[in-house]
C-alpha cells in the first residue's frame, strides 16, 4: 500500500529531467542541512478484538461483537544533517506518525461493553546516509541507522447491565531502540534547495505486543547552506 502510493511521487519528480532544466549537473553543498518529510504513515497496530472483551470477564463468550480500527495516516518527520562529500551523509530525525485509533462493542451475558483506544506513535532516528549521484542533479540514496520508537497506548471501558453502568481508563508508555533503514530518490534544484521522494522502515526485533515495526513513503524538501 505504501509502496503504491510512493511510486506516483517518483514518477512526479523524474519528470523534472524532461523540462529542461537537465543543461548542467546541480550538486547539493556540503555541510549541515535541515529540512522536512510529509507523507503517509503505518504503525501495524492492531484493533480491539472479541477476544480482548472475553478475557476480561474470565473468557466468557461474545454474543454480539461489532469493532472498527485505523492504524494508518498521514506522517511527518522533521531531520537535521551534515553532508560531509557527495556520497556520504549523516542525518538525525524526529517523525509523528497518526494515531491508531479503534473502538469495539461487545455482548457478554448480560453486560454491554463499550471500548475505545488509542496509540500514539514517535520516534527519534539517527542515520547514516549513503548517496549515488546519477545525472541531472539526481541520486539515489539509502540509509541505515537506529530509531528510538515510543509507543503511547490508552484506553477507556464502559460496561453496563441491570440498570447500572461503570467507566474506567488507563494509559502506558513504552519504548523499543529498532534498526531502521530507508532508501530514496532525489533531486538538486539549487546547490541550496533538495527534494525527495522515499520510504523508510523502523523494523520491529523481538517479541513485543506494543511496540511495532513502522512505515513511511514521504515526499521531503532540505535546505542546504554548506559548511
Amino acid at each position: 500500500m505504501l509502496l503504491k502510493k510512493l511510486i506516483p511521487l517518483s514518477i512526479a519528480l523524474a519528470t523534472l529531467a524532461t523540462l529542461g532544466i537537465c543543461n548542467q549537473a546541480i550538486a547539493a553543498l556540503p555541510g549541515a542541512y535541515i529540512g522536512a518529510q510529509a507523507g503517509w504513515g503505518d504503525v501495524h497496530q492492531s484493533g480491539i478484538t472479541a477476544n480482548d472483551i472475553s478475557n476480561q470477564f474470565g473468557g466468557a463468550p461474545v454474543t454480539m461483537f461489532s469493532s472498527s480500527f485505523r492504524d494508518t495516516g498521514l506522517a511527518g518527520r522533521g531531520f537535521i544533517g551534515y553532508l560531509f562529500n557527495p556520497y556520504f551523509a549523516a542525518e538525525a530525525g524526529y517523525t509523528y506518525f497518526s494515531d491508531m485509533n479503534t473502538h469495539a462493542t461487545g455482548v457478554v451475558g448480560p453486560f454491554t461493553v463499550s471500548e475505545s483506544g488509542k496509540v500514539i506513535t514517535q520516534a527519534v532516528d539517527l542515520m547514516g546516509k549513503g548517496i549515488l549521484p546519477i545525472s541531472c542533479g539526481f541520486s539515489l540514496y539509502g540509509k541505515a541507522g537506529a530509531a528510538y520508537l515510543i509507543s503511547k497506548p490508552s484506553v477507556s471501558a464502559t460496561v453496563s447491565g441491570f440498570g447500572m453502568s461503570s467507566s474506567d481508563s488507563g494509559s502506558q508508555t513504552h519504548s523499543k531502540v529498532y534498526p531502521a533503514f530507508g532508501a530514496g530518490l532525489s533531486y538538486d534544484i539549487t546547490p541550496n534547495v533538495v527534494t525527495d521522494v522515499s520510504y523508510n522502515r523502523i523494523q520491529k526485533v523481538g517479541n513485543s505486543d506494543t511496540v511495532q515495526s513502522t512505515d513511511f513513503a514521504a515526499l521531503g524538501l532540505a535546505f542546504y547552506w554548506g559548511s
